[in-house]
């Protein structure tokens, strides 16, 4: 700029300083803020939630943020200690509790009463509930 005299450029120069001190104050206030907000994790939460922040950032900052809110899916130890039991064939099962009847009520078939069914009087049969009759 030739043609400018000295106040012109002295004049652009402190219009350049005000611009610099207020982009320098504007910064200052978001480091300000940034610190202040609950940790990283919020931090990059309002970048990327910031609809005047460059597209690129916000897109690295919801990357970085990713974790934090959906975590990984991974293996989970099973809460209880799962023991494999040896699985028995029915025949081996029925007989062991067979056995253990056996051993709890010493009584053979033999020692009870026989069951003994009575004929009901008119030849029908009774509907198990004792009257005899079927109401």
């Amino acid at each position: 700029m030739p043609d400018e005299t000295a106040e012109e450029r002295l004049l652009r120069y402190e219009t350049v300083l005000d611009l610099q001190v207020r982009e320098i104050d504007r910064l200052r206030t978001e480091n300000e803020r940034l610190r202040t907000v609950a940790g990283a994790h919020g931090v990059l939460k309002e970048i990327y939630l910031d609809p005047d922040a460059p597209q690129g950032t916000r897109i690295k900052a919801a990357q970085a943020a990713l974790n934090f809110e959906k975590p990984r899916l991974e293996s989970v130890p099973p809460a209880l200690d799962v023991v494999s039991e040896e699985i028995e064939d029915l025949a081996t099962l029925v007989a062991k509790r067979r056995k253990r009847q056996d051993e709890l009520c010493p009584q053979s078939a033999s020692d009870l009463p026989p069951i003994e069914v009575l004929p009901i009087a008119d030849g029908r049969r009774s509907n198990g509930n004792g009257s005899g009759n079927s109401t």
